[in-house]
């Protein structure tokens, strides 16, 4: 694969003598297989070589997205001060997602076990009684999901201060009959007709 995109010798050569050659031009051929243009593959191929030198892959361990940030940001911070790259943003991500990328094609991105989110088992019966008990469709049960969970997280409540700006509202059809009834809230004062 490597012969197809370098033409220089200095090139393909430190291509081929990099570690797990192998590996990363069967990555390069499947994305070849998928349609991406020579360039592409070429400059994939220059970022997956700078990965291999940048990450401890000689062992067979799983890689963590703590380790290819890491790396990610090394290799930016060195576009930058080598004036390749006037900000570090755009390096680290297509460093991080290459890096990605790669390594769950290899089988050795570690991917962490999402922590449980709050209120978890509530949200799943709230969901459970607006399939069985109201009939909506699985779309607007995955949207009332979004919004309880996004509504709820404590990141988004505490870090703009989205729970002042917008306090939580419960949508009428969503209380139980005895909320419903149109007896004046104790906490207002009823209104004028």
């Amino acid at each position: 694969m490597f012969d197809q995109l370098f033409k220089q010798p200095c090139a393909l050569s430190r291509q081929r003598n990099a570690p797990l050659a192998s590996e990363r031009a069967a990555f390069l051929a499947q994305r070849a297989e998928e349609g991406a243009a020579p360039g592409s593959l070429v400059r994939l191929a220059r970022e997956l070589l700078v990965i291999v030198q940048e990450l401890d892959l000689a062992n067979n361990d799983m890689i963590t997205p703590l380790a290819i940030e890491a790396a990610a940001d090394r290799w930016a911070r060195q576009q930058k001060r080598r004036f390749r790259a006037q900000t570090a943003r755009w390096s680290r991500i297509f460093s991080r997602q290459t890096a990605t990328h790669w390594l769950r094609f290899l089988g050795r991105l570690f991917v962490p076990e999402p922590e449980p989110k709050p209120f978890a088992s509530l949200v799943e019966h709230f969901a459970n009684g607006l399939q069985h008990e109201r009939g909506l469709s699985s779309a607007t049960i995955a949207n009332y999901q979004w919004h309880t969970s996004n509504g709820s997280s404590p990141g988004l409540a505490h870090s703009s201060g989205f729970s002042r700006k917008f306090p939580l509202r419960i949508p009428m059809h969503f209380l139980p009959a005895r909320g419903r009834t149109g007896a004046a809230c104790p906490s207002r004062p009823a209104r004028r007709r």
